[in-house]
């Protein structure tokens, strides 16, 4: 018997057959759908990053009356919006799917509920990709839309820069051209917050019209940034530059420090951004006070460096950690007045000069000589080094000279001292200070603009109870003190190989030093070897700590006596195996750091290159003022042939 007969299932089959490919249709359309929505935004970006200051205004002032924070960008809210969305629908999925499962497990066997259950579960695992695929698509988005970049990114992106070694390509501005100084952030400075300064310092007075925009000197008032000369942006989309109404910035009184403040917050709340900072070099870029270009030669072309900036709003006011001199004294008149921050200060609100017949002379931090219940301010300079963390004072009275025959100025002798670091008036939103003008500070604020807490007890409260004063005075002699400073360890030592790759140099000497005198002219550091061919790749700079009696760091409250000044530079290059043709000194990359007598003490006094405190080898050599190699001699200093430096 032959017959035909029609599968129960087979017409059930035919429409789910039917109703999947339908649902994969749906699923492709919605997937496409919002991939095309936020490529549309995602156009959109650079049009908007670019937006006028008077729309970002409006846009502000209403988003503070709405309650929202106005430092939080668009694309973050758009993101927090569409993830709240795709949780909540991931949630009802999962909501979904645990019922599937309990009908399955309830079913009893009965076909048309396992059937009804089995759906439901493949519908909501399907449902949970989408969801997951769509949470991570747009979260990759929106990292694009806010400049986002870590990983893998920032790793490629560094590396595909021009210049030669990459992220280093164009950086021998910085310390080997003996043209930047120093800048903050540092080169590759991480958790950089958002409200932060940008602060380049140069070894040379700058033409400020290189970095405001129609600045001269009938036209001194201007403060927009000049946006063809520097360009600031995130690393990963070089078309976001700042614009010249949407950041300021002006020149220290010593002409040779530059301060950039961005009008609104770097980055965003919700992810770190890693940004760039380009100076325009060659015959049209950046110029000294004298009009000539300061980047040219073997520096010919942009400086450029990248630092992350945090999702973090600095709201710590800033302290005074040390000071010099510590004690009450008497103490020889030549030592130097130095104040010692906790971090980075703005140099236009703790740099400047006092000169009494001046229209606008510098206040912040005043130094004075007290008698008779009377005070009178001593007229002089405040200069600001180490990383922007130490002021000193140098007086105009001149009294003599150091063994390097270098001027040293001093205090009035035989009277009582006193120092006043002032705190700066409030703004309505504390820590943060109060403005005067567009750019003036009346106190001491940190690069965020918070002032200073004086008294030490974590809030800043404005002049008069936060200022620094209270015990630091001190009397001083007649007389000045003539011995410079010594080198009593280095590392790494001479000859050492194997040395770690980022290793900073480090240099202990017996004395405090003098900040403004560490510089990349008192110390330098050469590159020389077969892969070491480019100096526009090599970057250095010096920053000092003071230590205590044990030789650790001197914290609140202890007395420095010794310094110790690290040298910070692109990472070494490894050497790598001589070719046949190459002896293994040949075949070596070899760094040299170099201690000029430019570098002086807290007393003015220059150090001596040939003297030191190393143990000398052989004591019947008088003096030992030498040092061959690491051991003291009083003979010169014959060169190993197998040396090369």
């Amino acid at each position: 018997m032959l017959w035909r007969f029609l599968h129960p299932m087979h017409k059930e089959v035919g429409q789910n057959r039917t109703v999947n490919v339908l649902r994969k249709k749906q699923v492709i359309l919605s997937v496409a759908f919002l991939f095309s929505f936020l490529l549309i935004l995602f156009g959109f970006h650079s049009v908007l990053a670019q937006a006028a200051p008077g729309v970002q205004e409006n846009v502000n002032a209403v988003a503070t009356a709405a309650g929202v924070n106005p430092n939080v960008d668009i694309f973050t809210i758009i993101g927090r919006i569409i993830n709240i969305a795709l949780g909540f629908v991931g949630v009802l999925l999962l909501v979904m799917l645990v019922y599937a499962g309990f009908q399955y497990m309830t079913a009893g066997g009965n076909p048309e509920q396992v059937q009804k259950a089995t759906t439901r579960i493949r519908n909501a695992i399907i449902g949970l990709v989408i969801v997951v695929s769509a949470f991570a698509l747009t979260n990759f988005i929106i990292d694009q839309l806010i400049g986002a970049q870590g990983g893998f990114g920032n790793f490629i992106s560094q590396w595909t820069q021009p210049g030669g070694f990459g992220q280093w390509g164009n950086t021998g501005g910085l310390g080997n051209a003996k043209v930047i100084e120093y800048h903050y952030p540092e080169p590759n400075q991480k958790e950089v917050p958002r409200n932060t300064a940008i602060v380049i310092t140069f070894v040379d007075r700058i033409d400020p019209a290189s970095f405001i925009k129609d600045w001269s000197l009938t036209n001194s008032s201007a403060i927009e940034l000049n946006d063809d000369l520097i360009k600031i942006h995130p690393q990963n989309n070089t078309s976001q530059d700042l614009l010249a109404n949407q950041a300021r910035a002006t020149v220290t009184a010593d002409g040779r420090t530059v301060v950039i403040k961005p009008n609104e917050p770097l980055g965003n709340a919700q992810a770190n951004v890693w940004y760039q900072v380009i100076l325009t070099g060659g015959a049209d870029g950046i110029k000294n006070a004298s009009g000539t270009p300061l980047l040219l030669g073997d520096f010919d072309g942009d400086y450029v460096w990248n630092f992350e900036v945090s999702t973090e709003i600095d709201t710590s006011p800033p302290r005074v950690v040390s000071r010099m001199p510590y004690t009450p004294g008497p103490h020889y008149r030549n030592i130097v007045v130095q104040v010692n921050f906790n971090e980075p200060m703005m140099p236009i609100s703790v740099s400047g000069f006092y000169d009494p017949n001046s229209n606008n002379p510098f206040t912040n931090i005043t130094t004075a000589s007290e008698s008779n219940n009377s005070s009178q301010i001593i007229p002089g300079e405040y200069r600001i080094s180490n990383g922007y963390k130490t002021v000193e004072f140098i007086t105009t009275d001149e009294c003599g000279t150091n063994s390097c025959l270098m001027t040293m100025y001093c205090l009035p002798a035989d009277s009582t001292i006193r120092t006043t670091v002032k705190a700066a008036d409030l703004s309505a939103t504390p820590p943060q200070a109060a403005e005067i003008g567009p750019f003036g500070f009346n106190g001491a604020v940190d690069m965020a603009g918070n002032s200073l807490d004086g008294n030490n007890d974590g809030n800043a409260q404005g002049p008069g109870t936060d200022d620094y004063h209270p015990d630091f005075i001190f009397s001083t002699t007649a007389e000045t003190y003539l011995q410079g400073p010594v080198i009593q360890i280095i590392e790494p030592e001479i000859l050492k190989g194997q040395v770690e790759l980022d290793k900073d140099v480090e240099i202990t000497f017996d004395t405090p030093l003098l900040g403004y005198s560490i510089n990349n002219e008192s110390f330098r550091m050469t590159a020389t070897g077969p892969q070491e061919t480019d100096p526009n790749t090599w970057w250095f700079f010096s920053k000092f700590m003071h230590l205590n009696d044990q030789g650790t760091e001197v914290q609140s409250g202890q007395e420095p006596k010794k310094s110790r000044v690290s040298v910070s530079h692109r990472p070494y290059l490894p050497s790598e195996a001589p070719t046949a043709n190459q002896t293994v000194w040949d075949s070596l990359n070899l760094y040299s750091p170099n201690v000029n007598h430019q570098l002086m003490n807290v007393y003015q006094n220059c150090f001596n290159p040939a003297k030191s405190e190393l143990p000398p080898p052989d004591t019947a050599k008088t003096g030992s003022p030498n040092i061959c190699n690491g051991q003291n001699t009083n003979l010169d200093c014959e060169q190993s042939p197998y040396w090369k430096p």
